[in-house]
């Protein structure tokens, strides 16, 4: 693949590598694909995780039947919800 930066990128790209901070400015570009590609993940998380928490907030989980059982559901759903972004981290 080829790819053509403006020249403040390509700029950009070269002060990171003569930095140390990446090997080549392949390997900045594929670091910055992966960050969005985590990042894209990561926003896919938060919207199941607020509409779950939206639904149990609006009596839409059968699960709940006290304030109890709302606040061990909404402690599930934000383990679930960091793991998965560990997950999408790879960590």
């Amino acid at each position: 693949m080829t790819i053509t930066l403006p020249l403040e990128l390509d700029e950009f790209l070269k002060a990171e590598v003569a930095a140390g901070r990446f090997g080549s400015v392949e390997d900045a570009v594929r670091g910055a694909v992966e960050h969005l590609r985590l990042v894209r993940a990561e926003e896919g998380i938060r919207g199941q995780l607020a509409a779950g928490l939206r639904d149990l907030d609006e009596g839409r989980a059968s699960e709940a039947r006290t304030a109890d059982d709302v606040a061990a559901i909404r402690l599930r759903i934000l383990q679930k919800a960091t793991g998965q972004q560990q997950a999408a981290r790879g960590a």
